[in-house]
């Protein structure tokens, strides 16, 4: 008998679940917390989310010096990428819904998402904008993560060309 599966490409199935992380990012039910703990629950799991993130590409990059064959696609760091902003974009959500001493500007999830792809790519325009000590700490780490990841992507685009 013939196997009639249907193979997808690689690309597809790296790009496949970008939608889907953002249908998730807009389905995540948030209310305003009742307690500064509620602020402090999701910052830190934002942290956590991101640290997990962080250790993937860090793991990859070393991969790529040490000539580790197994390695990470370039749409899987997209993928990555995404979710580290949608993170982000909810952390900065969470604390534009809790107080208004956090982030000027946000005040839909969209605009939270504006704020961190617009951090992600450096381009900053500047009408939203951190203002709470925790929300500038938050937009460090992910300035700084951003950095991190875009050597990543650097190496392996790098290495990508040098294998082909």
């Amino acid at each position: 008998m013939t196997d009639r599966r249907h193979h997808l490409p690689a690309w597809f199935t790296g790009v496949a679940p970008l939608p889907g992380i953002l249908l998730l990012y807009f389905a995540v039910p948030l209310r305003p917390p009742d307690t500064s703990v509620h602020l402090g629950v999701s910052v830190l799991l934002t942290l956590i989310g991101i640290s997990l993130v962080a250790a993937v590409i860090i793991r990859e990059a070393k991969g790529l010096s040490s000539g580790d064959e197994r390695h990470i696609t370039v749409v899987h760091l997209v993928a990555l990428v995404e979710v580290a902003m949608v993170t982000f974009a909810l952390a900065y959500y969470t604390m534009a819904i809790h107080s208004q001493q956090q982030m000027s500007g946000i005040r839909t999830r969209l605009d939270a998402l504006y704020f961190s792809a617009t951090t992600t790519t450096t381009v900053g325009y500047g009408d939203i904008h951190p203002i709470g000590q925790l929300a500038r700490g938050l937009a460090t780490v992910q300035v700084s993560f951003d950095v991190v990841f875009v050597a990543a992507l650097a190496g392996l685009i790098g290495r990508t060309l040098r294998e082909r």
